[in-house]
């Protein structure tokens, strides 16, 4: 038996990392998000500090 995940767009509402937090309060074992705006390529990179955050929660 193959297993099958189901994923949702989450919120990455106040923070990127925030993603990862509301995907575990739904349930979810996966998840997808925008890390920027799909409408412009113009964004300010992601701290490290961020970064390291979102590795360690999941």
């Amino acid at each position: 038996m193959t297993s099958k995940f189901i994923g949702a767009h989450v919120s990455a509402s106040g923070s990127v990392g925030n993603a990862i937090l509301n995907a575990e309060a739904i349930g979810a074992n996966a998840f997808a998000l925008f890390t920027r705006n799909q409408r412009s390529w113009v964004s300010k990179p992601l701290p490290q500090l961020e970064i390291d955050g979102r590795a360690s929660r999941c």
